[in-house]
């Protein structure tokens, strides 16, 4: 599978340096030996190539209102492009796309932080997780499996229906991933952390770690709010899962949907549809 994947993604770079007129450097260490807004050029349009219909430009509608989504205007910034996955496999594409064009990105959960660069880039590409939407209680309900595309005020909605609740964050708008990431709630809540169990984390070499156990509180997540630069991170950079998000499909998972989320047909309260607001 990662094979295949590879080879796509190889040869929708060459395409993509191509239509640049541009020799892909086989091996290079620096941006400088092509530079950064050409490399750029080339992540994304490698992307589009092997994921046409997850790849969006300026002037797109899907780009335009996912540009807009963040809790701080700090954070409005102006990617080459944005990526949407919609599953593990897309994530891993686009983590492998951008080491073999080493194209810098940026990881967007919740959009939920006021810190400039933190889950936005400029001239790079921006991996937004809206599309990442499991949402599901297990049969005992001891346990929850939350997509990162999705903000608190709308898991506890869902959850509602189970007459249970899971310890989050305390305002709607912020996003699972990043708190989670950050440590989970804060102690003065007088509530333990989410127990960890076996998700799917990200490697920066681009495959899936399947059934591992990531920590609460690791800061490089594949979910979280964290630009990667591969040239200087390489493959010893660990993107981990946060605890119970794994899959995908479903609806944005944010107060509205956006233009083009994918609706997996399961209708949920608080989700997709309609806009919700949280007292």
């Amino acid at each position: 599978m990662l094979g295949n994947m590879k080879s796509l993604i190889v040869l929708g770079y060459a395409a993509a340096a191509a239509l640049a007129g541009v020799t892909p450097a086989v091996h290079y260490e620096r941006e400088a030996d092509i530079g950064p807004r050409t490399l750029s050029f080339l992540g994304c349009a490698a992307l589009k190539l092997v994921h046409p219909a997850k790849v969006f430009y300026p002037g797109d509608a899907v780009y335009e209102a996912e540009n807009k989504a963040f809790w701080s205007n700090t954070q409005l910034m102006n990617p080459k492009c944005i990526f949407r996955p919609v599953n593990a496999e897309d994530v891993s594409a686009g983590i492998l796309n951008s080491r073999l064009t080493q194209t810098k990105f940026a990881v967007r959960g919740g959009a939920h932080t006021a810190i400039k660069g933190f889950n936005s880039i400029d001239d790079g590409v921006l991996m937004v997780l809206s599309n990442l939407t499991t949402l599901a209680v297990s049969s005992d309900r001891k346990s929850v499996q939350v997509g990162p595309g999705y903000k608190w005020g709308a898991v506890y909605k869902y959850l509602e229906q189970y007459d249970v609740a899971v310890a989050g964050g305390r305002l709607a708008p912020v996003g699972v991933p990043g708190l989670l990431l950050a440590g989970g709630p804060l102690p003065e809540a007088n509530l333990p952390p989410p127990a960890p169990v076996p998700a799917e984390p990200q490697v920066a070499h681009g495959p899936i770690a399947t059934g591992q156990t990531p920590v609460v509180g690791q800061t490089q997540g594949v979910a979280g709010q964290h630009v990667h630069d591969p040239a200087a991170h390489g493959t010893g950079s660990q993107y981990g899962g946060p605890p119970h998000m794994s899959g995908a499909g479903g609806a944005a998972g944010a107060d509205e949907a956006l233009p083009g989320y994918v609706d997996d047909g399961v209708k949920r309260p608080g989700v997709g549809d309609q806009k919700f607001q949280y007292q």
